[in-house]
């Protein structure tokens, strides 16, 4: 489809717009050296672009608009407007595609995931509830929008592992099963996160950045698991590599009966809390800024180890956390327990 750049970026512009205010109707009016574009409850802009694009895209069948008044038009972007920002049908949502078994059918894996899908569906909901309320700004950058659709791509990932992690046992067998497991979750969900790619973002640059966060992710709950597996075998157990004896930062203790109760089906695996000193009547907010006190950092200093764990934050972001005024997403949450060696239980249960 042969559009403008002003075409493009104006159909970007109401695209967005449409998906974060619940598709409410856009409203353009005409004056003499200047167009403005309004929603309900919200003052009139002057934008950047002329009538004749706003009739360009109606041509098209990228946009509908209705007169409503001398020099007024009324209007939304048509379904396949919104395909043509967002490389996808309004329909496949996460209510639908994301929510979906995400290994091919007749796999083992795919058996396994029906079993884990009730409780997986549940964490997937509160999940994507969150990553739509925190929709960039329509004037944000295309990197501000990539980096939205990575986290939103990491925490589905985060969330299917740690369905999965509730029938592993903590056995080397059972982690080598695991880690296979993992590889081919990750290319499912680049496999669905590419066909959700947003059209303004090139595809290359969109399939690399997907391919790294992942990997990253994929490494993390591998190292995880083996951890599990070690410390479940005994400090001194040869079956799994160690450095030591030492407790390593991060270290999830998993009580055994539990695990293999979770396996059959019977609960839910618990972690142990591992969080000396903090005190659990604490609110979470208050929990995590007395672990990273007892850790002895500052929030520079936090901020640079959380990005050891292939976390990008900043200190001010951090304070937001401690004040409570934001909850973390699932991989930060994850990257907190790891450098105050403590549990994401003990830091936010």
């Amino acid at each position: 489809m042969n559009l403008t750049d002003q075409q493009r970026d104006l159909l970007q512009r109401l695209a967005l717009k449409h998906q974060s205010n619940g598709g409410r109707p856009f409203i353009v009016v005409q004056a003499i050296n200047s167009v403005g574009l309004a929603y309900a409850g919200e003052r009139s802009v002057v934008v950047a672009y002329d009538i004749l694009d706003f009739y360009g895209l109606q041509q098209l069948g990228l946009i509908i608009m209705t007169s409503v008044g001398a020099n007024q038009w009324s209007g939304k972007p048509t379904e396949l407007g919104l395909r043509t920002i967002f490389g996808t049908s309004r329909r496949e949502t996460p209510d639908d595609s994301w929510f979906a078994n995400p290994f091919p059918v007749g796999t083992r894996a795919h058996e396994m995931a029906k079993d884990m899908q009730l409780w997986a569906k549940e964490h997937l909901a509160l999940f994507y509830s969150e990553v739509l309320q925190k929709m960039p700004p329509e004037e944000a950058s295309t990197r501000e929008f990539l980096e939205h659709q990575l986290e939103f791509v990491a925490g589905t990932f985060d969330i299917w592992v740690r369905a999965f992690s509730m029938l592993a046992a903590p056995t080397v067998e059972a982690a080598v099963g695991f880690e296979h497991l993992l590889i081919e979750l990750e290319k499912a969900v680049v496999a669905q996160a590419m066909k959700s790619r947003p059209s303004f973002i090139r595809e290359s640059l969109f399939s690399s950045e997907v391919t790294i966060r992942l990997n990253q992710r994929r490494q993390f709950w591998t190292g995880q698991i083996l951890r599990k597996v070690r410390e479940h075998q005994g400090p001194n157990s040869t079956k799994v590599a160690s450095r030591g004896n030492d407790k390593e930062p991060g270290v999830v203790g998993v009580n055994e009966q539990e695990f293999n109760a979770a396996g059959n089906g019977d609960a839910t695996p618990k972690l142990q809390d591992t969080a000396d000193g903090l005190e659990t009547t604490l609110s979470w907010n208050s929990r995590l800024r007395a672990a990273r006190e007892n850790a002895k950092l500052s929030r520079p200093g936090a901020a640079t180890r959380l990005k050891t764990q292939g976390v990008q934050i900043t200190a001010d972001a951090i304070k937001k956390h401690e004040e409570g005024a934001a909850m973390p997403r699932p991989e930060v949450r994850q990257a907190y327990s790891v450098i105050y060696k403590t549990t994401e239980d003990a830091l936010f249960g």
